[in-house]
């Protein structure tokens, strides 16, 4: 993995900046790819889609490539968020981007991609590797109601991504009926090894999020 020089962001709520890292090359080695889509790469380290500003404290989508400054350092940001923060970037756009003046579609769909980054965070923090917290059940119920919107409000969720989103939050009965529609034959060899994984844990009743093995 090789850094770039920095990238400077500007929030737009109070104009601070913020240096984040930006990469010259990277590659797959030693990388994980989990269940609900979520790719842990050491050698790809990318930084957070969402920033938190680090002088008024709110949070903004990180800008495109071609409208951030350069910076002559090295060592910016990755900006990664807790699943706490995550939950204050939620409540945040939802007040945001929801409003009647901001309604659009291009809004949805960045509220929808903030459910699932919610959604990935809540396994972070409670499955993925960590033995030591569990969730309430006012949490999980949280989460499962932004699970469902997410799966119900974009519309190119692929089959076996939904299914595992609603194996993830308990409703079985629809994860099993996704799977049932799915012809088996059209799947690749490593489609039907995650699938095959996602019909093994559903039928156990086991709702954590998985590593996906390598070569399925």
């Amino acid at each position: 993995m090789r850094l770039g020089f920095a990238k400077i962001t500007s929030c737009p709520h109070c104009g601070g900046e913020k240096e984040i890292m930006s990469l010259m090359s990277g590659n797959y080695i030693g990388a994980e790819l989990w269940s609900d889509g979520k790719l842990i790469a050491p050698m790809l380290q990318k930084p957070s889609p969402v920033q938190k500003c680090p002088h008024c404290r709110k949070y903004y989508f990180m800008p495109p490539y071609e409208e951030t400054k350069k910076s002559e350092s090295l060592f910016g940001a990755r900006g990664l968020l807790s699943y706490l923060e995550w939950k204050e970037v939620y409540w945040q756009f939802c007040e945001s981007l929801e409003s009647p003046e901001n309604i659009s579609k291009v809004n949805s769909i960045k509220l929808n991609n903030v459910r699932f980054w919610v959604l990935q965070a809540y396994n972070d923090f409670y499955y993925r590797g960590n033995d030591e917290h569990v969730p309430s059940a006012e949490e999980f119920e949280f989460v499962k109601s932004i699970a469902i919107r997410f799966v119900e409000e974009y519309g190119d969720v692929e089959p076996l991504m939904k299914a595992e989103i609603y194996r993830e939050i308990n409703e079985m009965q629809k994860c099993s009926a996704i799977l049932s529609s799915i012809c088996t034959e059209h799947l690749n060899d490593s489609q039907m090894g995650i699938y095959c994984e996602i019909k093994e844990r559903m039928e156990k009743g086991d709702n954590r999020v998985f590593r996906i093995k390598h070569g399925k």
